[in-house]
């Protein structure tokens, strides 16, 4: 992962991790790196060969240095989605309709399967962790808190395309970022057909109660 975020595309235009990480421990392996731990000194042997001092010195004689988190990579937004075990089922249910191909990924079993591995991993109570144990878990927003990064979070079921306007505006918080993205003008002949298809819909959807 951290070898793809380095090339140029992701260097140079930006990058989406769509559903990843999934958990801190994910979060802190590709964001984080730990140099190795330096090397144990045979019995006798002096701090250097010029007889100065020992760079190590005061650290724990074979711990690991600290982790340096790769700044390089490190992404500027991140947003969090949130949904209802309900919800999600519904549209995986609407989706396996609509497409016969998704079968393999929104089967009811392996959806169950996934909704319980992340809620487990990303329970709004394991932010009470202080410490983070080597086999403990907690979800991948702390991760980002920890690291002083502003967390957008989104109710998925609101309106999708006020969802992508929100969206836009916490990512640009910082100016927009001129990487092939549609110009404003675009974005606002879009939002303005969007809006005319919605009042269709809803009109015509009012006349056929009727």
């Amino acid at each position: 992962m951290r070898w793809r975020l380095n090339r140029n595309d992701c260097q140079n235009r930006g990058y989406i991790l769509d559903g990843y990480p999934k958990n801190y421990h994910n979060a802190h392996a590709v964001f984080m790196h730990s140099p190795p731990a330096p090397a144990k000194k045979a019995e006798g042997e002096e701090g250097a060969e010029s007889g100065g001092e020992d760079p190590a010195a005061g650290e724990e004689e074979g711990a690991a240095p600290k982790a340096i988190l790769q700044v390089n990579i490190y992404p500027e937004s991140v947003v969090s989605l949130r949904s209802t075990d309900i919800m999600l089922k519904r549209r995986s249910k609407a989706l396996l309709k609509q497409n016969a191909a998704a079968a393999s990924k929104w089967d009811r079993e392996k959806l169950m399967q996934k909704l319980e591995i992340y809620n487990k991993e990303n329970d709004l109570m394991l932010f009470k962790n202080d410490q983070l144990e080597k086999e403990a878990v907690f979800p991948a927003q702390k991760f980002f808190q920890d690291n002083k990064t502003e967390v957008f979070e989104l109710d998925a079921f609101d309106d999708r395309y006020e969802g992508f306007e929100s969206i836009r505006i916490y990512v640009e918080r910082f100016g927009r970022p001129y990487n092939y993205l549609k110009s404003n003008h675009e974005l606002n002949a879009e939002r303005e057909e969007y809006l005319i298809q919605e009042e269709k819909e809803a009109k015509h959807a009012q006349e056929a109660t009727k």
